[in-house]
């Protein structure tokens, strides 16, 4: 990137990949991607992930920044990457929030309801008059049910099965063996995927929804999974006011036409009303600045300036 300043940086950290996108005071705007997320909630992965972003935005300055992160971690933890990229970018000000926050920011802009966002895991959040629900977000060994690793897991599985003879015969195992080569190079012994090149093959798995039966059903149990979530979060958030609240959905899985389809009429069946969503949640970081206080405040996003830096 050339030197310049913007008014606005927004950036969305997610499992398989960061996204940023800068916003001049002209409106005019640029984009920039890294393929490498934020694999884990550890310490040290937010201080690696702020020194490849401290490369990145090398001869830019922004003068606000709003940041979506996925996973959990301490405020402290938070406090000290937003400073970091508030160094990085010469910003006076940032915005930092869980990736449920931006993810229902972008698609609702601030209004209340439920909006689950399903891309590598899965993360739901419900925001009503009287309370603040989150559901699922427990990554991929406890939860993350119905997301992209999820699905790529199952597609994976569907074809090791096809090879043992326990399973039916799936066009999965032919593509599975083109994006990772031969099958017993994913056994424990061998060098594994990633939780992102799993979450990958989650894209071959949809697009064989529509032909192939073993596909077909990942793809309808994702869906079942992701509108047991959304209901769920309603219900937490809402309780005996569920009824006609306003859902959305965003992140990759929901690209999938079948995903989206299935999904929208189980949660209109539970007399959800589905929504379709405003943006996504690189557009709730780049809102969050400008959220209301009221709504900053329950969702549990954090807003630093140069004066919180601790002292030595």
């Amino acid at each position: 990137m050339s030197d310049r300043t913007f008014e606005l940086a927004a950036i969305d950290v997610g499992q398989s990949g960061v996204r940023m996108q800068l916003r001049a005071a002209d409106g005019g705007s640029t984009q920039w991607r890294s393929p490498v997320g934020l694999d884990a909630s550890s310490t040290a992965s937010l201080k690696e992930l702020a020194g490849r972003l401290r490369v990145a935005c090398e001869g830019i300055s922004a003068r606000i920044v709003g940041i979506g992160v996925t996973g959990e971690h301490q405020d402290a933890d938070l406090d000290r990457f937003a400073l970091e990229i508030m160094d990085a970018l010469r910003a006076t000000e940032a915005c930092i929030a869980h990736d449920s926050v931006t993810a229902h920011v972008g698609a609702l802009s601030g209004r209340d309801g439920v909006v689950i966002a399903a891309g590598t895991g899965v993360v739901a959040l419900g925001v009503s008059p009287s309370a603040v629900a989150r559901s699922d977000g427990w990554g991929a060994l406890l939860g993350d049910r119905g997301g992209g690793f999820w699905i790529g897991r199952a597609g994976l599985r569907a074809a090791t099965a096809e090879r043992d003879g326990t399973g039916p015969r799936t066009d999965l195992t032919a593509a599975a063996e083109r994006r990772f080569g031969s099958l017993p190079a994913l056994m424990p012994s061998a060098a594994q995927p990633s939780t992102a090149a799993v979450a990958a093959f989650a894209k071959d798995v949809l697009a064989a929804a529509e032909s192939d039966d073993a596909a077909r059903t990942i793809a309808e149990d994702a869906a079942a999974e992701l509108a047991r979530t959304t209901i769920a979060c309603a219900d937490r958030a809402f309780g005996a006011d569920a009824a006609g609240v306003s859902v959305s959905a965003v992140g990759g899985v929901f690209d999938s036409p079948f995903i989206r389809s299935s999904w929208g009429a189980r949660v209109r069946a539970a007399g959800l009303e589905e929504r379709d969503p405003s943006g996504d949640p690189l557009r709730g970081a780049a809102l969050l600045p400008s959220t209301p206080p009221a709504f900053f405040e329950r969702t549990a996003s954090r807003r630093v300036r140069p004066a919180d830096r601790p002292r030595r």
